[in-house]
């Protein structure tokens, strides 16, 4: 339980310190990202589901994984994703991470399947699954998946964590 709240607090304070360092940067900059952000917001829609349904579940996914509107980690609408690990899925919510962020995330997820990972590789990706998997199950229905991706060098999205309201495709343990 110690290891899980460590994990925790250390993916939080990650993240704070990766915003921390963007805070830097000019505020016009910062203040024509938090309206770009509000625009897509508003005008996405995805089958016929209420959108303040989506509304809420964006803020709650910029509130774990993003909390200073950094710009390093973008939340957004995907209405026809394209993910190697599922071609299925299409209507995505998804938090993605800039290069420079997702070099230690694709360290872990690298090393985990390798059978290299260190417990604290590990406790990082099962903690972004497990936050990633309560916020998913808040959602509407099954039709739409929230995930958590990073661009890898052959220009492809890889998926860190997916999960719907009824089940997480990737699992949120590690043994």
């Amino acid at each position: 339980m110690k290891k899980i709240l460590l994990s925790i607090l250390l993916l939080t304070t990650f993240i704070t310190l990766t915003a921390c360092q963007s805070a830097n940067k000019e505020i016009t900059n910062n203040n024509d990202q938090k309206t770009v952000n509000q625009t897509s917001e508003s005008t996405f829609s995805i089958g016929n589901t209420n959108q303040s349904d989506y509304t809420d579940i964006i803020s709650q996914l910029r509130q774990t994984f993003n909390p200073n509107l950094s710009d390093e980690i973008d939340i957004s609408v995907e209405d026809n994703a394209a993910y190697r690990e599922f071609p299925e899925i299409k209507n995505v919510i998804e938090v993605s991470l800039d290069d420079e962020l997702a070099v230690p995330i694709n360290e872990a997820i690298a090393a985990i399947e390798n059978g290299t990972a260190t417990v604290d590789q590990k406790e990082k990706i099962m903690t972004i699954r497990r936050q990633l998997s309560d916020i998913a199950k808040k959602l509407p229905n099954d039709l739409i998946h929230v995930a958590f991706v990073y661009e890898t060098e052959d220009d492809f999205d890889r998926v860190v964590a997916i999960s719907n309201k009824n089940e997480d495709l990737l699992a949120t343990t590690i043994p």
